[in-house]
């Protein structure tokens, strides 16, 4: 099945140009990786540079030169232990709430399980009775 030489040519012209897309979008994702790459790293290292401008002086200075900075730093550890105490009052709430409530379904079920086995007792010796009477009789009717 052979090509006509302008279907051939055609389609050589396409491959080349496919092959040249192919190559474009390898050295772009390339650049696009390294770049993206490049800015991450160039954005941790201002972080790492604002937090170093703004938050070293607080730990250097001298408390009694700055006790502004003592101050808010020693009201941000309040704050937090603050949150942590409630969050932990908080789940001792929870807790006791979930003992409490599996106490009273406990004892509910264990006096109903004393009250099915009084029922049970009561007509198993209504039962029994009953059958003892009607064994009297026979017996005594046999007699």
């Amino acid at each position: 099945m052979g090509f006509r030489p302008a279907q051939q040519e055609r389609l050589l012209h396409r491959a080349a140009r496919a092959r040249q897309i192919y190559l474009a979008s390898k050295v772009f994702n390339l650049w696009a990786d390294r770049t993206a790459l490049r800015l991450e790293r160039e954005a941790v290292a201002r972080r790492h540079m604002i937090r170093f401008r703004c938050f070293r002086g607080w730990s250097e200075v001298p408390s009694s030169k700055l006790p502004a900075a003592d101050n808010l730093r020693v009201a941000t550890a309040v704050q937090k232990l603050r949150r942590a105490v409630m969050h932990q009052e908080e789940q001792l709430s929870l807790a006791a709430s979930a003992i409490a409530r599996t106490y009273h379904v406990n004892l509910a079920r264990r006096v109903f399980e004393r009250w099915i086995c009084r029922v049970a007792e009561h007509a198993l010796r209504h039962k029994l009775a009953s059958w003892s009477v009607r064994h009297w009789r026979t017996l005594r009717a046999a007699a």
